[in-house]
């Protein structure tokens, strides 16, 4: 297997609001200025069951230093000043219906937000936020999981940008890679837009038997876990890991 980073597409996830949202402004300009083709800020407990305990960690931090949405949208507009790297959202939906549907879909594609990940939004359900979403522009993004094995087609038929699979949170690298060969060939068989997977693990390299078989991959755990020993200095010693991982 020779697959490394370097050939995939690296999806650094930071939260927003950890160590502070100025601090956030940094890391985007930061990451964007290492070469990452999409950042994903997650909003703090935006997947309260899946997260494990470092991205707690770094959201129980966030909300300590007064993070919320408005305000992570002011920090995303003050990168915008000095970045246009592509970005993904995650976020909890109760959020997103608090903020207003048309007014969040329409803040974030002002705000060159191309993405938006809703866990805990049921699929094919009668919802506003996914029309809200499509008429300002901006991509839902599809996730496939392994209950979606067996009826991945349907899921994936009206997919945009990417597809995101998550392995069952808390995967160790064996069982991850055991997952995503049951799930990405499905995915594959019905889709040729990428397949980026997340992989929830603190440890570099990625290994290559998962590698192997993506486009690209969301790491969800890495990037906060340097942000919390690396604290006001977090923008560099973030811009330094993603350039390590991208060889």
């Amino acid at each position: 297997m020779t697959n490394t980073t370097a050939t995939k597409t690296i999806v650094p996830v930071i939260v927003a609001g950890d160590p502070s949202l100025t601090s956030t402004t940094e890391q985007l300009v930061a990451l964007g200025a290492a070469g990452a083709k999409l950042v994903a800020i997650s909003v703090p407990f935006s997947d309260p069951v899946g997260d494990g305990p470092v991205i707690q960690a770094a959201d129980v931090r966030a909300l300590a230093a007064g993070t919320n949405l408005p305000g992570i949208f002011t920090a995303i507009e003050a990168a915008r000043t000095k970045t246009q790297v592509p970005l993904q959202l995650t976020i909890y939906a109760n959020l997103a219906y608090k903020y207003g549907d048309e007014k969040f879909a329409k803040k974030c594609a002002s705000l060159g937000v191309t993405d938006v990940l809703v866990l805990d939004l049921p699929g094919q359900e009668d919802d506003p936020l996914p029309g809200a979403l499509a008429a300002a522009g901006v991509n839902l993004v599809t996730v496939v999981t392994t209950n979606s094995l067996g009826h991945v087609a349907p899921i994936v038929a009206a997919a945009k940008n990417y597809i995101f699979v998550m392995p069952i949170p808390g995967s160790g690298p064996e069982a991850t890679a055991a997952q995503l060969q049951q799930l990405v060939p499905e995915i594959r068989q019905h889709t040729d837009l990428p397949v980026i997977a997340e992989i929830g693990l603190p440890i570099t390299p990625v290994p290559a038997p998962i590698l192997d078989q993506v486009d690209g991959v969301y790491l969800d755990t890495i990037f906060p876990a340097v942000a919390a020993e690396a604290d006001q200095d977090a923008p560099a010693k973030l811009q330094a890991a993603f350039k390590q991982l991208q060889g």
